[in-house]
């Protein structure tokens, strides 16, 4: 293989990498009306609570891509991790403590 064929190799791997990595970041847009049209059907959520949770979650995406090259290659991965996991169940916990306490422990699990 000469230098010409590796450099065209790993270019095309590294476009085929991109590509997976942007389909991946959008996933949460394209699901985003699904999940909208589901929570309207079971919680009876109006236009102006969808808009306010569909804004929030977009705001949250924004904040954190925006956000992340200052802080990215500064924080160790198992604490920036964990701290990720941390927050997200806390703030499960309070969604399911807001909305009823049975729910609560699940938020432990993700769920």
């Amino acid at each position: 293989m000469t230098q010409s064929e590796r450099i065209m190799r790993g270019g095309l791997l590294f476009l085929l990498a991109a590509s997976v990595a942007s389909s991946i970041g959008g996933l949460p847009f394209n699901t985003l009306p699904i999940l909208l049209g589901a929570f309207a059907d079971r919680l009876a959520l109006g236009p102006a609570e969808l808009g306010t949770l569909g804004s929030a979650c977009t705001g949250g995406y924004l904040i954190s891509t925006l956000l992340g090259p200052l802080w990215v290659d500064r924080v160790p991965w198992r604490l920036a991790t964990g701290v990720a996991v941390a927050g997200t169940a806390a703030a499960l916990m309070w969604s399911a403590n807001s909305a009823g306490a049975p729910y609560a422990p699940l938020a432990a699990f993700g769920f």
